[in-house]
């Protein structure tokens, strides 16, 4: 378990690990401390810096300075397969710390997509030298309990069978799993069980690069099959040599797929203080552009300041991955719709378009906080207050689905609080994504993005429904009532796939367990609007709101007792959530 925590000393951000008590209970943790005070002596710029460790309630932690960036395990969930340049860049960049520890006779062990953070300031490499920690003071006890140290997707053949001394090449075989990965959209093997992983990858190889993508260039598919060898002495000896085996097979330029569909002018992200410029060059005489904030998601935001109004505004760039014509078509006709949207709990548009390549929209600066933040900061919120700041979204998505406008991602940290009241920013914004995707009759995760964020994403919406309606927005805000309530999600897990599953397949937990002053009818408002089969919800954002009204006047409940409904035989959502069940407990194809 990851905790974001502040270092008193001097107030910077640092990132605090505990150790599973699985873990921990297997664990010499004198000896595990020993082995993490080795590796911070680690002075790499890619290796987040181990800064202290110790020993709390008998479980062992570490803590390693702040890395802001995203997980490259969390972008292939979302994109699926990178740009060929861009994924041999990362794997480039990941093997430079790695020969870094190498030289000093550390193998990391567990090189898989999660440990690997890319930011705009470079690729970093977590949790050096912490397998090794691991297994160095768990000895014969980890073994006998049956855990394993490393990840079975991305583990070597020889780190499987158990082999102690592992060597460099193991790692090299796990960053070549990972680029096929980045390449593929797939995983090289993959099996319902780590006994059947094991035994795929000993009985075939896998599935070419070039059958999945033709346009990878021979030469990167040889050197990564390499990478991937069963045979340590097989594989590429060092970084080095992989690495120069990786440039020189991309030495000539590769035409992107994505590349023929780009609007002339359009532009790729570039480093922080290139785009600033290049926005205050675009919107000179219009915007002053001051500085850009954090918090943008995949779009990156910039505070400015309107030249004749004098009023400051937000510019949202949006990624370049989004800028295809048809995309850009619709999202130009969706933000019309949007911007005529008046309601005070819905922040305005502006303005939205396209200038020198960027796709943008303009949007009031907002001086208050978001519910994510107010969460981070309370847990929970009282009732009056909860109820309250659900009444007001739902408010202003009767508006919006009044005008046929679908949010499509709602979420804390699209609700911003001002004096005690909510707005609900992003409007519209997903909807004229997914509109583009949906005309061309293919999802807009087949072009490596994702419109919504899992945790509070509806099962239709997750399955890949093309008419996702209203309906899927009352299930979003269900999850946050829950959440504002209860203190927590209604589905959690440790990656994206296992909330996804959760929201899928499970039922949530009645509020009442977690808010013992939870009144009964809030809890049946949050209960039918998370119901799985849209039909079984709330059919509108108005019935949601009266409902709590309703809860807030009266003692007695005012909905019936509705049990999770599962959807009707024949129906759209009832036939994938089978598929989807029934790949769970099959193995898929590689």
């Amino acid at each position: 378990m990851v905790y974001l925590c502040t270092d008193k000393r001097d107030g910077g951000l640092v990132a605090a690990k505990v150790l599973r008590p699985e873990y921990a209970r297997a664990l010499a943790a004198e000896r595990f401390v020993r082995e993490v005070e080795f590796i911070s002596n680690f002075d790499h710029p890619c290796i987040p810096k181990v800064i202290d460790t110790g020993v709390t309630a008998g479980v062992p932690f570490y803590v390693m300075t702040y890395v802001e960036g995203e997980a490259l395990g969390n972008r292939l969930t979302r994109e699926r397969q990178l740009p060929i340049a861009e994924a041999v860049r990362i794997a480039r960049e990941v093997m430079r710390p790695m020969g870094y520890a190498h030289n000093r006779a550390i193998v990391h062990r567990d090189i898989k997509p999660g440990n690997i953070i890319v930011s705009a300031a470079g690729v970093y490499v977590l949790d050096f030298g912490i397998a090794r920690a691991l297994a160095g003071a768990g000895g014969e006890r980890l073994t006998k309990t049956g855990l394993t140290v490393g990840t079975p997707e991305y583990m070597s053949p020889e780190q499987a069978l158990g082999t102690r001394d592992l060597d460099q090449r193991s790692d090299i075989y796990s960053l070549g799993c990972v680029l096929y990965e980045m390449l593929a959209g797939v995983l090289p093997f993959a099996a319902s069980t780590p006994e059947a992983l094991l035994a795929r990858r000993f009985a075939e190889p896998p599935r070419p690069l070039r059958e999945i993508r033709p346009e990878i260039p021979p030469a990167l598919e040889r050197a990564i099959s390499k990478a991937m060898q069963q045979a340590p002495a097989d594989r590429w000896p060092n970084t080095v040599e992989f690495s120069d085996a990786l440039r020189e097979s991309i030495a000539v330029a590769i035409p992107e797929p994505s590349a023929i569909s780009e609007p002339a002018g359009a532009i790729a992200f570039v480093p922080r203080n290139e785009m600033l410029e290049t926005l205050r060059s675009s919107f000179a005489g219009t915007y002053e552009v001051e500085d850009e904030m954090k918090g943008g998601g995949m779009s990156r935001l910039f505070v400015a300041t309107d030249i004749e109004l004098r009023r400051r505004v937000v510019i949202k760039i949006l990624p370049p991955e989004l800028t295809s014509p048809m995309m850009l078509a619709r999202f130009k006709r969706e933000s019309k719709i949007t911007a005529r949207l008046h309601h005070p709990h819905i922040l305005p548009i502006i303005s939205a378009g396209v200038r020198d390549g960027m796709a943008h929209y303009i949007m009031p600066f907002f001086e208050g906080e978001s519910l994510r933040a107010r969460l981070r900061r309370e847990g929970r919120l009282s009732i009056a207050d909860g109820v309250q700041l659900l009444r007001e979204i739902t408010d202003a998505l009767s508006c919006a689905h009044a005008e046929g406008v679908v949010h499509r991602d709602i979420k804390p940290e699209n609700i911003l609080i001002l004096g005690g009241h909510a707005v609900l920013a992003d409007f519209g914004i997903a909807s004229a994504l997914g509109g583009a995707s949906n005309e061309t009759g293919d999802r807009l995760t087949g072009t490596g993005v994702s419109l919504g964020t899992v945790g509070y994403m509806s099962p239709e919406q997750a399955l890949g429904e093309k008419n996702v309606d209203s309906r899927a927005d009352i299930y979003s805000i269900g999850v946050i009532g829950f959440e504002i309530f209860a203190g927590c999600t209604p589905f959690t897990g440790e990656t994206d796939h296992a909330i996804l599953v959760a929201h899928l397949t499970r039922d949530p937990e009645p509020l009442e367990r977690y808010r013992a002053d939870t009144p009964v009818g809030v809890g049946l408002a949050i209960r039918k609007a998370l119901q799985k089969d849209p039909a079984s919800r709330f059919q509108t954002a108005s019935e949601f709101r009266e409902a709590l009204d309703r809860s807030m006047l009266s003692p007695t409940p005012p909905l019936p007792s509705t049990p999770v409904n599962v959807p009707q035989p024949g129906s759209s959502l009832r036939s994938k959530l089978g598929d989807f069940l029934k790949a769970l407990r099959t193995d898929g194809p590689n």
